[in-house]
């Protein structure tokens, strides 16, 4: 997944909005959520719905992207598509 995340980003021209966060849960399982640049690539994300700003949980972890640009959507977390 994370390698499929990289190459979309690089072929976009790393857009800094574009993430791939996880979120570790109670037991050892993990969640990943996806912000995305192109809705056009989300069938490359198997799996993945969207999510409302209101589903999404607290404190997710920075795997890929534009660590500035985490910070800032952390703390405001509008406007953009995200998927889980």
């Amino acid at each position: 997944m994370r390698e499929l995340f990289c190459m979309q980003r690089a072929v976009m021209g790393n857009p800094q909005y574009m993430m791939l966060v996880r979120v570790r849960m109670a037991d050892t399982k993990q969640q990943l959520y996806v912000r995305m640049y192109d809705y056009d690539l989300m069938p490359s994300y198997y799996g993945f719905t969207r999510i409302s700003h209101s589903q999404l949980p607290p404190a997710p972890e920075l795997l890929e992207g534009d660590a500035g640009a985490f910070e800032e959507m952390f703390h405001s977390w509008g406007g953009a598509q995200r998927y889980k």
